[in-house]
C-alpha cells in the first residue's frame, strides 16, 4: 500500500509479502535439566520472581521447548499475544515500526530479563514490537501458551497474588526517582575518623596543586609541600569543620521545619545555612594559603593570613556549596542515570564529585586568583589586582582582534569591557584550579564514602540475626536479639528508629545474673532482669558512647 502521491515526494510503505507464521514449539515435555533451567529463568523474570519454588516448578513443567534459526521472527508487531517466552540461549532484537513515520526503532527495556511478551500475556493485547533471533547459531527458548498460563492460575489462585505483588513492586522501583532539591540535600551522619583520614590524604594533593597554580599566576616556582606540619592539621580541621558544620546546620534546619511546619522563608534560611560553613571556615583556609606563600610574602604569619581574606571568603562559599551540596546533588542524579546496583554507589559518588568539582572550580577561580594576588602583593588594591589579572589572562589573539576591529578600535571602553569579560569567563589557570577542586572532591568524598560503606557493611552483618522470640514484654517491638559470645552471659539487643536507613542501632549489654531480657523502645527504657548492673551503649556515627549504668 502506498501513501497519496505528492509533487515533491512519495512515501512508500513496503507491503507484507507473506503472512506471518509463528514458530511452533516441540510437543514433547521438557527434560529434567530443561525444567531446572526454566525455573531459574522464571525466578529472574520480573513477573514471577516472588513465587515459591513449588509454584515455579508447576509453571516450568507446563512450558515447551522452541528452537529458532538466525533471522527467524518469533513474534510480530500488531498480532495478538498468544504466548510468552523465556530465552535460554542466543540473542534477540526487538524492533518497533512507527506507523506515523514509517521509521523503525530498536527497543530496549530498563528491566533487563530474559522474558519475552510476559507483560502482555495476561491481557492478550496486540504485540508492541517484532522480535527476531539474531544469533548465528540460532536461539533456544521456552514457550508457554496464554491459555495454559490462565488455566494454571485458575487452578492455583495464589499464583495471581504473587504475580500482582511482583508487578506492583517493579512499578514502584521503576517509578521511584531521587530528586532532592539543591539546598535540601542532607548528608550522612558525620564519621569524624573517616573525614580526618580523607582530609589528611587530600592535604598533600591540594598543596601540590596550589604550588602549580601559584606558578601559573606569578611565574615563580615554589616548594610543592611547604610547612606540612601546619598544613596537614589545619586542613584536617578545615574539612572536618565543613562537614561538622553541615551536620549541625542540617539538624538545626530539621528541628526548625518540624517545629514550625511552615515553608515561609525556607529558601532564604536554607541558603544561609548552605553558605555559613564557607564563611566560618575562611580563617582556617587563610592560614593554609599563608603557609604556601612564604616565599613571596615575608610578613609574619599573624599578618599574612589576613591578606586576601575578603575574596577568599567568596571562594570558600563556593567550595562549601560544592563539597556539601553540589556533590550530593549530582551523586543523586548520577545514581538515577547509572541505575542502582552493587557498583553504582562508588561510581555515582565519583561522577557526582567530578561534576560538582568542575562547577565549583569554574565559579571559584576568579575569587581564588584575587585572593592569591592580594596575598602576594598586599599593598595593591583589589581593583588594581583585578586589572592585572585581566592583563595576564587575556590571550594575545584577543587583543589583536580588538585592535583590528574598527568598532573596538574606536571605543577603548568597549574594548576594555570585552577584555574584562573574556578574562572573567575564561580566566587564566582555570584548568589547573578546576583539576585541583575535582581531585579534592573525589579524594574527600570517595575516601569518606568508602570508609562509611565499610562501616555500614559491618553494621549490616551485626544486625543480620534472628529476632527475639515474642512474649508479652517484647511483642511487636522492632529490635534484634543475639548472643554475641555463647561462652558468656553477654547478650545484645538492637533497636532501630522508624527510618531504617539512618542505621542508628542501640546496643544493650547485660551482665551475668539476668533473665535474658532487656526491653528498649525509643527513649523509654524498661529493665526486666535480675542483674547487678546493665550498661546502655549507643553506637552513633561509628563511635561508642556510654549512656548510663543502673542497678536493676
Amino acid at each position: 500500500m502506498s501513501s497519496p502521491p505528492s509533487r515533491q515526494s512519495t512515501i512508500i510503505i513496503e507491503p507484507r509479502s507473506t503472512k506471518f507464521v509463528p514458530p511452533v514449539a516441540s510437543p514433547l515435555p521438557l527434560s529434567q535439566e530443561d525444567q531446572e533451567k526454566c525455573r531459574a529463568l522464571l525466578k529472574d523474570c520480573e513477573m514471577f520472581h516472588k513465587m515459591s519454588a513449588g509454584q515455579l516448578k508447576t509453571l516450568a513443567s507446563r512450558m515447551k521447548l522452541m528452537q529458532l534459526h538466525k533471522n527467524q521472527i518469533l513474534i510480530q508487531q500488531g498480532t495478538p499475544t498468544k504466548s510468552f517466552y523465556l530465552l535460554d540461549n542466543g540473542e534477540i532484537r526487538r524492533e518497533f515500526l512507527d506507523p506515523g513515520t514509517g521509521k523503525r526503532h530498536t527497543v530496549e527495556f530498563l528491566i533487563k530479563a530474559k522474558s519475552i511478551n510476559s507483560m502482555r500475556v495476561l491481557s492478550g493485547d496486540p504485540i508492541h514490537s517484532t522480535v527476531r533471533c539474531v544469533s548465528k547459531d540460532g536461539c533456544r527458548m521456552f514457550e508457554m501458551h496464554r491459555e495454559t498460563l490462565l488455566q494454571t492460575m485458575r487452578q492455583h489462585p495464589d499464583m495471581g497474588i504473587q504475580m500482582a505483588s511482583a508487578l506492583s513492586e517493579e512499578v514502584r522501583v521503576a517509578s521511584k526517582k531521587y530528586a532532592t532539591p539543591l539546598l535540601e540535600q542532607r548528608q550522612q551522619e558525620i564519621n569524624v575518623p573517616a573525614v580526618m583520614i580523607a582530609a589528611g590524604i587530600e592535604s598533600y594533593y591540594r598543596s601540590a596543586l596550589n604550588a602549580q597554580i601559584n606558578r601559573v599566576l606569578t611565574g615563580v616556582s615554589s616548594e610543592m609541600f611547604p610547612n606540612m606540619h601546619i598544613q596537614v592539621p589545619v586542613r584536617i580541621s578545615y574539612i572536618t569543620g565543613f562537614k561538622g558544620l553541615r551536620s549541625l546546620m542540617d539538624r538545626t534546619m530539621d528541628s526548625r521545619e518540624n517545629s514550625e511546619n511552615s515553608n515561609e522563608n525556607q529558601f532564604a534560611l536554607r541558603l544561609f545555612m548552605a553558605i555559613s560553613p564557607g564563611v566560618i571556615m575562611t580563617p582556617i583556609s587563610s592560614i593554609l594559603e599563608a603557609s604556601n606563600a612564604g616565599h613571596l610574602n615575608n610578613e609574619p604569619m599573624a599578618t599574612r593570613w589576613l591578606r586576601g581574606i575578603v575574596a577568599r571568603c567568596g571562594r570558600e562559599i563556593v567550595f562549601g556549596l560544592g563539597l556539601n551540596q553540589l556533590s550530593d546533588y549530582w551523586e543523586e542524579r548520577w545514581q538515577e542515570i547509572l541505575g542502582r546496583n552493587k557498583t553504582s554507589p562508588v561510581i555515582s559518588n565519583a561522577a557526582g564529585s567530578l561534576t560538582a568539582g568542575v562547577i565549583s572550580g569554574y565559579f571559584s577561580h576568579v575569587p581564588h586568583n584575587l585572593s592569591t594576588y592580594k596575598l602576594l602583593e598586599p599593598k595593591r588594591s583589589y581593583a588594581d589586582l583585578y586589572a592585572m589579572f585581566v592583563d595576564r589572562s587575556v590571550p594575545n589573539i584577543v587583543d589583536s582582534a580588538l585592535k583590528s576591529t574598527p568598532i573596538f578600535a574606536e571605543s577603548p571602553t568597549l574594548a576594555q569591557f570585552v577584555r574584562y569579560m573574556t578574562a572573567t569567563i575564561f580566566p587564566r589557570g582555570l584548568i589547573v584550579r578546576t583539576t585541583q577542586i575535582v581531585g579534592s572532591f573525589m579524594i574527600l568524598n570517595g575516601t569518606i564514602n568508602y570508609l562509611q560503606l565499610r562501616e555500614h557493611k559491618k553494621f549490616q552483618k551485626l544486625i543480620n540475626v534472628p529476632p527475639l522470640p515474642e512474649d508479652d514484654n517484647n511483642k511487636d517491638q522492632n529490635y534484634r536479639f543475639t548472643n554475641r559470645n555463647p561462652s558468656s552471659n553477654t547478650f545484645v539487643v538492637m533497636m532501630f528508629e522508624d527510618d531504617l536507613t539512618s542505621l542508628l542501632p542501640t546496643l544493650v549489654i547485660e551482665s551475668a545474673r539476668r533473665r535474658n531480657r532487656v526491653v528498649h523502645q525509643k527513649h523509654k527504657r524498661k529493665c526486666s532482669c535480675e542483674c547487678q548492673l546493665f550498661i546502655l551503649v549507643f553506637i552513633h556515627n561509628n563511635s561508642v558512647n556510654k549512656i548510663s549504668a543502673k542497678n536493676c
